[in-house]
């Protein structure tokens, strides 16, 4: 009840709501760098974070797109809403940053509450809004290149600016690699811009296949 009272969610229910909400939740414990959710899982109802912060990614339709950072949750904060709601696997995946402890909220009594309160309902809409903003400029701005499925020029300068400082605080060495096509004048000039493209794809599969996750 009292993690349920202090996440800005539900804090405008009183105590009967918030004991009724709380009825058959249980609480659970992630390790660092574990996957919470995984897009296209099914979800496992909504959890409350109660300690720890976890960052949330998604992936576009095409199988060769790279994850986009979305946004980082803290205490208090929620994840798991949209399959709860509709039904359908989650849209992102969900990674702890930190050990992560979660109140795992029963999907009738969520429901419930929804129905039966209009400022939850309104919190929660606020809530979907103002993430499906985000995620669409984030989209935009740090989706894949078009052509190639990897990361793009803005994509890669956040990239390198958070592995950077996490390599500074755990002390150990980032290594960067450029790397050039040679050629590739000579193949657009004699062979045409579409032939071009298909070789930035085969580099980019090659890069793909030969580097983990």
């Amino acid at each position: 009840v009292e993690v349920l009272a202090a996440a800005p969610l539900f804090s405008a229910l009183d105590r009967q709501d918030l004991r009724g909400l709380a009825e058959g939740s249980r609480f659970c414990t992630y390790l660092a760098g574990a996957a919470a959710l995984r897009q296209g899982q099914q979800s496992r109802g909504m959890q409350v974070i109660v300690s720890g912060r976890v960052r949330v990614y998604g992936r576009g339709r095409d199988q060769q797109a790279g994850d986009v950072l979305l946004q980082e949750l803290g205490p208090g904060e929620v994840f798991g809403e949209m399959g709860l709601i509709d039904g359908l696997p989650v849209s992102a995946s969900i990674l702890t940053l930190t050990r992560v402890r979660t109140l795992v909220l029963n999907a009738d009594q969520v429901l419930h509450v929804l129905e039966r309160s209009p400022a939850v309902s309104f919190r929660m809409m606020q809530m979907l809004a103002k993430r499906l903003r985000q995620a669409d400029r984030l989209l935009m701005r740090d989706g894949p290149d078009a052509l190639t499925g990897l990361m793009n020029r803005m994509a890669l300068a956040d990239a390198y600016l958070r592995e950077a400082a996490s390599a500074r605080r755990r002390h150990y060495s980032l290594a960067l690699l450029h790397v050039d096509i040679q050629g590739m004048r000579d193949i657009n000039t004699l062979h045409g811009h579409e032939q071009g493209d298909l070789v930035m794809q085969a580099v980019a599969d090659a890069l793909r296949s030969s580097c983990r996750e």
